[in-house]
């Protein structure tokens, strides 16, 4: 498994699409309304299999689009960050955001959009496996911070959300080293500060730090005592506070 996900990670770095499994470009996120503008390079490959409904003959409208970007990113859920080792090793232009939230807001999220008939002792079982395997990546990252330094920066997603600019301007000049493009700027703030929101598996928020924080209002007391106990380490660590 590991295998595969570092190689298909070098390929799609690499704007080498082609030797991805084609059954990657039928999936269903391929064709939600809600993820039509998550990757704007997309649109003209879409577009085509639309028209055509065949991945190879669309392929090189994706290749072409990426070999233009400056800039080529990859969203990883849940990759273990002992894997960018060796993507970092292999690729010195590479660079990596380690994104966080807190495993309460973290929790309560899961527990609404993806498993609603879990039970309490689940809850608490998932909270305990999530919170070692946070801590486990946070080692893994500090220790490659020496080994490549510059090439790594943590972002939490409530300060990502509460201070866009700030955090959007910190990765470009000091991760990426390059000018912020007016255009991301106004589509981060367009998505947080939407008009409307596209659902709980959408992107767009009316108030983005409202939905960062929702979880305090929300959560179950006796689980939030719990998951404070049991995450107590990791809150430190990333200094969320106790509340």
């Amino acid at each position: 498994m590991n295998r595969t996900i570092i190689g298909s990670l070098r390929a799609i770095l690499s704007c080498d699409f082609t030797t991805l499994d084609e059954a990657i470009f039928r999936h269903r996120l391929m064709t939600f309304k809600w993820t039509e503008h998550l990757s704007l390079s997309t649109l003209p490959f879409k577009a085509c299999l639309k028209r055509r409904e065949n991945v190879t003959q669309c392929l090189p409208v994706l290749v072409r689009s990426c070999q233009r970007s400056r800039v080529v990113a990859v969203k990883v859920i849940r990759l273990h960050m002992s894997l960018v080792e060796e993507l970092l090793s292999a690729d010195p232009g590479l660079r990596v955001i380690h994104l966080v939230r807190d495993p309460r807001g973290m929790m309560e999220s899961w527990r609404k959009v993806s498993v609603p008939k879990q039970t309490a002792e689940q809850m608490r079982i998932a909270a305990d496996i999530a919170c070692k395997r946070m801590l486990k990546d946070c080692d893994t990252r500090r220790r490659l911070e020496d080994t490549f330094p510059g090439r790594i920066l943590l972002v939490r997603y409530e300060d990502l959300v509460t201070n866009t600019e700030h955090v959007v301007r910190n990765i470009y000049n000091s991760l990426l080293q390059l000018e912020v493009p007016d255009s991301v700027t106004k589509e981060l703030s367009r998505q947080l500060n939407a008009d409307s929101q596209d659902g709980i598996t959408g992107t767009k928020r009316k108030n983005g730090t409202k939905t960062a924080y929702r979880w305090k209002q929300e959560i179950d007391r006796g689980y939030l005592d719990y998951v404070n106990k049991t995450c107590r380490p990791i809150l430190s660590l990333l200094k969320y506070d106790s509340t």
